[in-house]
């Protein structure tokens, strides 16, 4: 009985603490907004908006290229949008001196790399928050993997059968 009683404390407790130590997604979720009065040298993409975004299992750690085909959503508007300017990819710089550009395509796309404006100096990307430049934000997110929350409710489903069973074995007793 107590070799039973062990197993199932143990079983148990790995669900309820294993999805503590799954590791979690990276999402990337980056948005620029250029305003209708921006600098001489974009005549082309004033007004514009890029948002895109990305899962990775971790947070980068190198230079990354991101293909268009791997973004989990993206939307170009403005001036980008008027030319007919579709992402084909993006690149991400994490380290310092970080950047990010984005790589367009198009038949009338007068603009095939954007780069970011500057982040701050001494802005790395290497952790889950949100980062802000002038006219841009890169936010990083961590999301569960779907198997830590299986496990997680598997647990919470076990704990509620065993408190429902000694109860009816307590009740069965009187």
């Amino acid at each position: 009985m107590r070799l039973r009683l062990w197993a199932v404390v143990l079983g148990l407790s790995l669900c309820l603490l294993m999805p503590a130590l799954a590791r979690a997604d990276a999402v990337y979720t980056y948005s620029l907004s250029v305003p209708a009065s921006c600098a001489p040298e974009y005549p082309t993409i004033c007004p514009s908006t890029v948002d895109w975004s990305f899962e990775v299992p971790s947070i980068l750690p190198s230079d990354t290229t991101i293909p268009a085909s791997s973004l989990l959503s993206e939307s170009v508007g403005g001036e980008f949008g008027s030319q007919g300017c579709m992402i084909t990819s993006v690149e991400i710089i994490p380290t310092a001196p970080v950047d990010i550009n984005t790589f367009f395509t198009g038949a009338d796309c007068a603009n095939p790399e954007f780069s970011s404006p500057a982040f701050p100096a001494g802005t790395e990307f290497n952790s889950y928050t949100t980062y802000t430049a002038v006219e841009s934000t890169l936010e990083i997110t961590n999301t569960p993997e779907p198997s830590s929350l299986t496990l997680y409710g598997l647990g919470l489903v076990a704990l509620f059968v065993g408190v429902k069973l000694r109860r009816f074995h307590d009740n069965a007793l009187r």
